[in-house]
């Protein structure tokens, strides 16, 4: 099985909703439709950019941590790999801030195969030419934080 990245845009009412318990997060996720300006998958390059932006494997900094594996649990139902979690939009803006100015020579100089294979950063990569699926996945991170916060949506953010 795959460990898939997630993010969806959302109003705040709906969080409110989800929270309150008048809203199941698993009808949301995987029976309501989502357009690409709200929805992003980033298959499995979410554990290596968590990585590259932190340093550590679980773990992080703010804003940095906020960017992948950050936010704050919605509720306990699993829906993939653990529970939901959100992100304000406050702290959209801060994790965009940090990140709207990473370059591609930045990012990629921190990808090192060796180091996320003896880290078991998923999912095992092979080679340092790996870098660049991860790229592709970071800079639509990168533009998914920019319309949220452009749009003060908040952000769901889980892994199934």
């Amino acid at each position: 099985m795959s460990m898939i990245g997630n993010y969806l845009l959302v109003d705040e009412g709906l969080i409110h909703g989800i929270i309150s318990g008048k809203i199941g997060i698993s009808e949301i996720l995987y029976n309501t439709e989502h357009s690409d300006d709200e929805y992003l998958d980033i298959d499995k390059s979410w554990h290596a950019i968590h990585y590259i932006l932190c340093g550590q494997c679980w773990d992080g900094e703010l804003p940095y941590f906020n960017a992948v594996l950050g936010g704050t649990i919605i509720n306990d139902e699993d829906i993939g790999y653990g529970p939901a979690r959100y992100l304000t939009p406050s702290e959209i803006k801060e994790v965009h801030e940090a990140i709207k100015n990473i370059t591609e020579d930045e990012f990629k100089n921190k990808f090192d195969c060796k180091e996320l294979v003896a880290n078991d950063i998923y999912p095992q990569f092979s080679s340092n030419d790996d870098v660049d699926y991860v790229w592709s996945y970071f800079t639509m991170v990168q533009n998914i934080f920019e319309k949220a916060s452009q749009n003060g949506k908040y952000m769901l953010l889980y892994i199934n």
